[in-house]
């Protein structure tokens, strides 16, 4: 998560609504994209539920007490959809540029990617720009860690290629420590080239922190989602949240849950 350190300090940045206190006060937001699964899967993961992709089969424990737990969780921060919370109501967002909703003073913080670091830091200055792991939410009374997806880029060379030599070239200079902080430098991109991450200009970058923090929250999406679960309409569930504020009935949600965890069981 990105924030201006201008709005939020240190204590303010660890729950959820704590940040969409402070923002409201402030006259912004805070932004998660709830119709987008990547994102909102994390509160499914926090509830305890099962999401598996395995030997090509998928499942998703979302029908369940769990699974409502943590809808009931997205609806309760909905609830401030346009006062101190922005959700985007689709898949791709509202805010196609994070970035401009800071430059804007729509936004004083975002859950997104490194990619928008740079933007986000030109937008209001480097010295107000902080970075830290996600915030707690309320699910079922208490403040919960929020989780996440994992994941990272994977270069792999075709077998069949024409110019196998020419691949591996390529392959191992995209890989490489000058290549990976270029990437950096010019994107973002938090390295994981070993000796890249061990540079200075790395290791002193918040976001780099607030990843190493998120670790132990983050689950890796080569082993929970495949592509019958991103086409199962998990991601409406976010979007019906925040078009209604919030306002869905437990047995609306439940009824919901239980559609995509059908749609995850089909082959």
């Amino acid at each position: 998560m990105y924030y201006d350190k201008r709005v939020f300090d240190e204590s303010d940045i660890e729950s959820m609504d704590n940040m969409i206190g402070k923002a409201k006060a402030a006259g912004k937001n805070v932004y998660f994209n709830m119709g987008n699964a990547w994102y909102s899967t994390g509160f499914f993961f926090t509830a305890g539920c099962t999401i598996k992709y395995e030997n090509k089969v998928q499942t998703a424990t979302l029908g369940t007490p769990e699974g409502l737990s943590a809808a009931k969780a997205m609806a309760h921060i909905c609830e401030s959809q346009d006062n101190g919370f922005l959700g985007s109501p689709i898949w791709s967002g509202e805010y196609v540029s994070v970035a401009e909703g800071f430059k804007s003073g729509k936004l004083a913080a975002a859950v997104t990617g490194t990619w928008d670091g740079p933007a986000i830091r030109k937008a209001i200055g480097e010295e107000n720009t902080g970075a830290c792991k996600l915030p707690t939410v309320l699910m079922d009374g208490e403040q919960k860690q929020l989780d996440s997806f994992g994941g990272y880029k994977l270069i792999g060379v075709n077998v069949y290629s024409e110019y196998p030599f020419a691949a591996q070239t390529l392959a191992y200079f995209l890989s490489s420590k000058d290549s990976q902080l270029k990437r950096y430098e010019t994107r973002g991109l938090i390295p994981t080239n070993k000796e890249a991450a061990a540079d200075e200009k790395v290791k002193n970058d918040p976001a780099f922190k607030a990843i190493e923090d998120q670790r132990p929250y983050s689950h890796p999406q080569c082993t929970s989602a495949g592509a019958v679960y991103w086409a199962s309409g998990v991601g409406s569930i976010g979007v019906d949240l925040v078009a209604a504020k919030g306002g869905i009935s437990d047995d609306d949600l439940m009824a919901k849950l239980k559609g995509v965890e059908a749609n995850c069981k089909q082959a």
